[in-house]
């Protein structure tokens, strides 16, 4: 095998090498905060488009969550079917076009089909991400590429929400430029992926006919990533307006306060290998629900509390995201992993979503910080539930650990 083969194809174990890792790492920086990346630019988007479109407004960065949660079973099916990287590529290149939409459109509906849009093309890009992942790598070294996967969503996030409130304070229009970035992972994707198509990324149907679908696990982890999100996509739709409240208005400073909380996640990513050769999936699910309750709990007490309680609401989720993830990769048949990553990806998004809509109560009768105490006490509900669970079991028949 030459060179170029090792770093575009399959390592001489039977992994993929160097240059397939870093191109699945940076469509995963695309993900997580793709709908986050404008919440700097809010209030003065708001103000643009005039009284009464505040919330409207606000549903520029949640109905991105609303169309991912729709569309990633469909996603999930089609990398299943029709290959993983030809459903990644397709959605990359639709990721570029409606991103960066924001940066000509006029219009406050145009540029939310143009946000919906853009949540399709999101959907598809996670979904196969993370069950390329689950083709390519096995044991500790997908552990490894979990953890970095998180991590690379936390830099995709330090550099995303900083950049994005240094270009608010330009214009509001600035932080959509961002969407542009991964034009460079279109002729990336084929090079370094293109052997995937007939290698590891196939579905297993011997494996996949052999184990059943794991329903239960499913059904739980779902759920806690649910209720996660919701506290979690509080401090990119309710910090900013906090922070103004508390009398630090300008757009750079929450887009600082933001990349500093994901930060601390994509270090938690990066160590996230180490820790897991120590500690269960169950504890550490339990670990990250925690310090996102703990996170959340220490914003709602002041601003002298919200950086620490970002550092928690960051570490937890620097757990979170590759726990999850890596706790149902271990019990999925491989036939099965697109879709399964789907609905991991529909319960993620669903939760962002219905974040300031399930919050929007408490807010409107106790005020913005009350919501971040309310979602504190959901994560808190969701650790207690997880720490009583029995562990799951893999598709080998051994307990999940």
């Amino acid at each position: 095998m030459t060179s170029a083969e090792s770093s575009s194809g399959s390592s001489p174990g039977g992994g993929p090498g160097a240059l397939a890792s870093a191109t699945l790492l940076g469509a995963a920086t695309m993900t997580i905060m793709a709908g986050a990346t404008i919440a700097p630019s809010l209030p003065a988007m708001a103000e643009h488009f005039g009284a009464g479109t505040e919330l409207r407004v606000r549903l520029l960065v949640t109905i991105t969550a609303l169309a991912i949660a729709i569309a990633a079973p469909v996603a999930g099916f089609l990398g299943d079917r029709v290959g993983r990287v030809p459903v990644l590529f397709v959605s990359v290149a639709l990721y570029v076009a409606a991103g960066g939409a924001g940066l000509v459109l006029s219009d406050l509906l145009a540029l939310q089909i143009s946000r919906v849009v853009l949540g399709f093309a999101v959907a598809g890009v996670m979904t196969s991400v993370s069950a390329l992942i689950g083709d390519l790598y096995e044991g500790p070294a997908r552990d490894r590429m979990l953890g970095f996967q998180g991590a690379a969503m936390g830099f995709g996030g330090v550099v995303f929400l900083g950049l994005g409130g240094l270009l608010a304070g330009i214009s509001w229009r600035g932080p959509f430029a961002i969407y542009l970035l991964p034009l460079v992972l279109l002729a990336l994707i084929p090079l370094a992926l293109g052997r995937a198509r007939s290698g590891s990324s196939e579905p297993d149907s011997a494996a996949g006919n052999a184990s059943p679908l794991p329903i239960g696990t499913l059904a739980l982890i779902c759920t806690a990533a649910f209720i996660g999100m919701i506290g979690f996509y509080a401090v990119p739709v309710q910090l900013p307006f906090l922070l103004t409240e508390r009398g630090n208005s300008a757009p750079a400073f929450s887009g600082a306060m933001m990349a500093g909380m994901t930060l601390v996640s994509a270090v938690t990513g990066l160590a996230y290998g180490w820790v897991a050769r120590m500690v269960p999936l169950r504890g550490l699910a339990v670990m990250a629900f925690a310090s996102i309750a703990i996170g959340l709990g220490l914003i709602w007490l002041g601003s002298g509390t919200t950086y620490p309680g970002l550092a928690g609401l960051g570490f937890g989720m620097g757990l979170l995201m590759p726990t999850l993830s890596r706790w149902l990769l271990s019990v999925t048949p491989p036939m099965a992993r697109g879709r399964v990553m789907g609905a991991l990806t529909t319960a993620i998004f669903a939760g962002q979503f219905a974040s300031p809509l399930i919050l929007a109560p408490v807010i409107a009768n106790s005020g913005l910080a009350s919501g971040f105490l309310a979602a504190s006490v959901l994560a808190l509900f969701v650790a207690i539930l997880l720490a009583a669970t029995r562990p799951a079991t893999t598709t080998t028949g051994r307990p999940a650990t």
